[in-house]
């Protein structure tokens, strides 16, 4: 006579193992699935404002270094994170910069790609302003944070 299910001994180690390929698989598709690159409460961020007709890449500089923090598109404005190896370092200064990804001028010629940099501000405090990008002028003001 043949038996059937748990009261023998053939029936366990397939069950277990597809017990722990399922266990796997619902894993992976759970950490495939969540959102990446989220600007989460507890991040630094800075507002940016691109009031320009050119899809700008917006980085931090140290010194020479750039710390590349994203991309806003034309007449929009993105919260960017600040990289944690930045805020981390108190007390460093950076310049904010945007440079056009593409586009034309304001007589139809292409956009020459010139870097566009802020005022030098410590790291501690350029979240503390809301940044916009207006032709060739990058400017800041007080950043306004809703709870």
């Amino acid at each position: 006579m043949i038996r059937h299910g748990w009261n023998g001994r053939r029936g366990r180690p397939s069950h277990l193992a597809f017990s722990s390929a399922a266990l796997i698989l619902a894993a992976a598709c759970a950490s495939a699935a969540g959102p990446r690159h989220r600007v989460t409460p507890d991040t630094s961020y800075v507002v940016f404002r691109n009031a320009t007709e050119d899809q700008v890449r917006v980085f931090f500089y140290e010194g020479d270094r750039a710390w590349p923090i994203g991309e806003v598109q034309a007449f929009r404005s993105a919260r960017l994170a600040v990289p944690a190896d930045l805020t981390m370092r108190r007390g460093i200064t950076v310049t904010l910069a945007a440079v056009p990804v593409g586009g034309r001028g304001l007589t139809g010629d292409p956009a020459t790609g010139a870097i566009v940099r802020s005022d030098a501000e410590l790291i501690d405090h350029v979240t503390e302003f809301s940044w916009t990008l207006a032709g060739h002028t990058l400017a800041a003001e007080p950043a306004l944070r809703h709870p």
